[in-house]
């Protein structure tokens, strides 16, 4: 068989390679205005909005205003999170041992997504969007967990090489000191000094076909590389999940870029105006006719007017200018720039105009918020599709050995890759009614859908991000509704006599639960209700004569016999008035589960 492309490629893939892709990446303007942008949000995140000129009597580099670019960040991740993005697998059929199958694997994508650590960091994958215009999450194996493993990968070091919106390979490159490294590799040859002050790079390529480690150095202008480890997983895809912002220039860019001109800007005037207050407490004297004009002020301090001076003696400080009134304008626009920029309503933090505002106009508010928070759960659910496929092909190549699950499907606890998995990866992450949704509103949206009809209680737990598994809840809340139901039987029945509900209730003051104490006190209800059916049957005495012989005999004393295989008139009553009882019972308080 000839070779393909990717043959050749994956046999040049050497040390010579990866130290000339360390070398290009480092180089390319593209990727320097890319870490350029992520190192600013760094800065201005971490509270640095000094601008570009300093004023000679300003304060510290502190920020004096809402930090937005953080708040916004992380308001916009928190909002994403209230969702609980769920796995829903394709069915093989209509029948119910497909249905089941893809409960199965809907189960056993969450146990790898939560026991590999995956659910651990997603709110990062909101915050990597924001801030850097793409997030990645490799997937990998070693020998301490049984499941597959998720690694974030942050945008800062990350240099994927995407072809039409598809991953071809993707390096992963951090710098740090030799002697650190040296202790994570310590067969690498490297220094071990802690007097070393050079710095290596940690690389991690990923290939459709193996992922290298290696260590990259750079000294007398002269780039080499050695690779320290080697995992050939031949899984024929590239085990990196990664999705970016869509932009039109093609560029990965932050969703965030922008916001920190503005911020900058009202920080810069917020921090003028502070130095104008100070100015106005600490401006300058000035005197005239003053003999003791050197002394400082104080609360003891005396100043002597000049009796012979001409005109007017005096001792006052310098009336600073009073600020322009378009200062204060300014500062309001800029504010209302960053609350756009950064899709902040003021209704995000409570701030409605109106007086009087009803839930749905100040959900109205929150139109442009909604949307970007549901742009990103579909990037989030997109990427953790991706790695799902990856993380099952790893557990089913490398992992194939019974395990537990996460939670039960039926009585099914455990399972076996190849043996439940079978190669069918087809399946979406749905965040249902709570996309683009606070948790609020997401109720009241499955309330209103529940109540209309359009959606049954399965769906509607379904949606409900603390129920797992709908099936076992129906069955509690089924027997929940029954036993309300039976105990306001019991103690509205007047067939039940005062002594049972008071030894029901001395039963629950003794610490008994209410199903202990109904199991005391059932004997002693069913032995009543025996009683009462036995009076009503009334004593019962032997056949008299055949039965020709009884229709004789009922003849001649003139009574009306019903046909035949019927019973006496009385008890033919008796017996409708029981299953009219039966089908319309008393009336009882209603219970409302």
């Amino acid at each position: 068989m000839a070779e393909t492309i990717f043959d050749i490629r994956d046999a040049r893939i050497n040390e010579d390679y990866i130290a000339l892709q360390v070398e290009s990446a480092k180089e390319s303007a593209y990727w320097n205005a890319h870490k350029a942008r992520i190192g600013k949000f760094d800065k201005v995140y971490g509270g640095n909005l000094l601008g570009l000129t300093v004023e000679e009597n300003s304060l510290e580099n502190e920020p004096y205003v809402e930090n937005k670019l953080k708040n916004a960040a992380h308001d916009i991740k928190r909002l994403a999170r209230e969702a609980h993005g769920v796995p829903v697998f394709t069915k093989e059929g209509e029948d119910d041992k497909s249905e089941r199958r893809s409960k199965i694997r809907a189960a056993v994508t969450d146990t790898i997504w939560q026991e590999g650590g995956g659910a651990d960091v997603e709110g990062m994958f909101y915050l990597d969007l924001i801030r850097g215009g793409f997030t990645a999450v490799a997937a990998y194996t070693n020998n301490t967990s049984e499941y597959p493993l998720a690694m974030r990968c942050d945008p800062q070091f990350s240099y994927p090489t995407v072809t039409n919106g598809r991953l071809q390979d993707f390096l992963y490159l951090q710098t740090v000191k030799e002697r650190q490294a040296a202790l994570l590799f310590p067969d690498a040859g490297l220094s071990k000094s802690a007097a070393s002050t050079d710095n290596v790079d940690v690389i991690m390529f990923f290939d459709r076909d193996k992922v290298i480690q290696a260590i990259v150095s750079k000294k007398d202008k002269k780039t080499t590389a050695k690779i320290v480890d080697t995992w050939v997983h031949k899984l024929g895809v590239v085990p990196v999940a990664f999705r970016a912002l869509e932009t039109a220039d093609g560029h990965f860019r932050g969703l965030l870029d922008q916001l920190s001109g503005p911020l900058r800007a009202r920080n810069k005037a917020t921090r003028l105006m502070i130095d104008y207050l100070e100015d106005m407490a600490h401006a300058p004297y000035e005197e005239k006719g003053i003999e003791n004009s050197s002394t400082p002020p104080g609360p003891t301090t005396v100043y002597h007017h000049e009796r012979d001076a001409e005109g007017e003696t005096f001792i006052r400080r310098v009336q600073p200018a009073a600020p322009a009134a378009a200062v204060f304008g300014l500062l309001n626009y800029l504010d209302t720039q960053e609350q756009n920029e950064g899709f902040q309503p003021p209704a995000r933090v409570g701030t409605v105009k109106q007086s009087i505002a009803s839930g749905s106009f100040v959900e109205a508010t929150q139109g442009s918020l909604s949307s970007v928070v549901l742009e990103l759960q579909g990037y989030v659910a997109e990427l953790r599709r991706d790695w799902n496929k990856v993380a099952l092909k790893i557990d089913e190549t490398h992992l194939d050995r019974e395990k537990p699950l996460v939670r039960a499907v039926g009585q099914k606890q455990t399972y076996t890759p190849k043996k439940d998995i079978k190669g069918w990866y087809y399946h979406k992450i749905a965040f249902g009614a709570a996309a683009g949704l606070d948790r609020t509103s997401a109720d009241s949206r499955v309330l209103q859908h529940l109540g209309a009809g359009l959606i049954d209680e399965g769906i509607a737990r379904s949606q409900i991000d603390y129920i797992e598994e709908d099936t076992n809840v129906q069955d509690d809340v089924d027997r929940m509704l029954l036993r309300k139901v039976m105990f306001q039987k019991l103690i509205q029945d007047p067939a039940v006599p005062f002594s049972a509900l008071a030894q029901l209730e001395q039963e629950m003051g003794n610490g008994k639960s209410r199903f202990e104490a109904l199991k005391a006190v059932l004997p002693q209800i069913l032995a009543r209700e025996e009683q009462q059916l036995a009076a009503e049957a009334g004593p019962a005495g032997p056949a008299q004569g055949a039965p020709d012989e009884q229709v004789q005999g009922a003849t001649e004393a003139g009574l009306e016999l019903p046909p035949q295989g019927g019973v006496p008139q009385g008890q033919g009553q008796r017996a409708a008035d029981a299953e009219l009882a039966d089908f319309a019972p008393p009336p009882f308080t209603q219970i409302s589960g």
